[in-house]
């Protein structure tokens, strides 16, 4: 089980599925790209520790008091332009990011 959750309440500001996610999604990908190039990428980490607040390890949200979402879903079986395929679709892609985002050490493994 990932160590860190997500918030899932659309009423919350740190939930997966607020506009400022995409903006990590896009820092990511500057990332990614500068480390094919093999680029150095710690410069871009204070930019991506601006959304750790979104991954974190409790059991429930520290905002809203909702209970944090820790795994992956599957989508398999679900229509791919359903309102379901999209909202798992987007906690899967955020949950993976985080596992990145440790993986460059941006994100702590625990607190």
């Amino acid at each position: 089980m990932p160590d860190f959750g997500i918030c899932e309440n659309n009423e919350c500001e740190l939930s997966y599925r607020r506009n400022a996610i995409d903006n990590l999604f896009e820092r990511v990908a500057v990332v990614e790209d500068r480390e094919r190039r093999h680029a150095d990428i710690t410069d871009m980490f204070p930019l991506l520790r601006h959304f750790e607040p979104f991954f974190q390890f409790s059991a429930a949200c520290e905002k809203c008091g909702t209970l944090l979402c820790r795994v992956t879903q599957p989508t398999a079986n679900l229509k791919a332009d359903s309102e379901e395929y999209n909202r798992r679709s987007r906690l899967n892609k955020v949950l993976q990011t985080g596992y990145k985002l440790q993986a460059w050490d941006a994100l702590p493994y625990s607190k």
